[in-house]
C-alpha cells in the first residue's frame, strides 16, 4: 500500500505465497510473481486446427486457437485456484487448457454447434485426450489424476 499525504494512493493485494518475510510491522513479497509480463511469445494458430483435425478427423471449426496459446496466457493470467471464463467457447480450447491446467472454467456459447464441437471435446479431454499440451502439462484425463 502507497499512503501519499495521510490517503491511500495505491492498493495491491498480493497472496500470502507471494510474501517473503516480515521485518516488524513490514511485509516483502516476490515482485516478479506479481508483475505483468514484458512480452508475449510468438504461437501460431495453425497448431490449433491440426489439432481439431487429430480429434474430429474433419476441420470442423474455422480458427481455432491453439493450446499452446491459451496455456502461456492462461499460465500468466491465473493460478490454479482460479475461474477462467470463455464469453465465446467456440470449439472449446479455452475450457480444454484450464481443464488440463487444474482452472476451474464456465464457458458460454450461443451458436448450436456447442454440443457436437466444445462438449465433445471436453468429453476427450477429460477421458485422457492427448494433443495440444497433454504431454507438457502431464495431462492423464481427470480420472488419471491424483487428488
Amino acid at each position: 500500500m502507497i499512503i501519499k499525504r495521510g490517503s491511500i494512493f495505491k492498493k495491491e493485494y498480493v497472496n500470502n505465497d507471494d510474501l517473503i518475510e516480515k521485518r516488524g510491522d513490514k511485509y516483502y513479497y516476490n515482485k516478479t510473481n506479481i508483475l505483468p509480463p514484458k512480452s508475449i511469445i510468438d504461437i501460431s494458430n495453425s497448431q490449433g486446427t491440426k489439432h481439431l483435425v487429430q480429434i474430429f478427423n474433419d476441420k470442423i471449426f474455422s480458427n481455432p486457437k491453439s493450446e499452446e496459446l491459451l496455456q502461456h496466457i492462461i499460465g500468466l493470467s491465473s493460478k490454479s485456484s482460479d475461474i477462467i471464463l470463455d464469453f465465446f467457447l467456440g470449439s472449446g480450447t479455452t475450457a480444454a487448457v484450464a481443464h488440463k491446467m487444474n482452472r476451474k472454467y464456465i464457458g458460454i456459447e450461443q451458436m448450436d454447434y456447442i454440443q457436437d464441437i466444445a462438449a465433445e471435446r471436453l468429453k476427450k479431454v477429460i477421458d485422457g485426450e492427448q494433443g495440444g499440451i497433454s504431454k507438457f502439462v502431464n495431462w492423464q484425463g481427470t480420472l488419471g489424476q491424483k487428488k
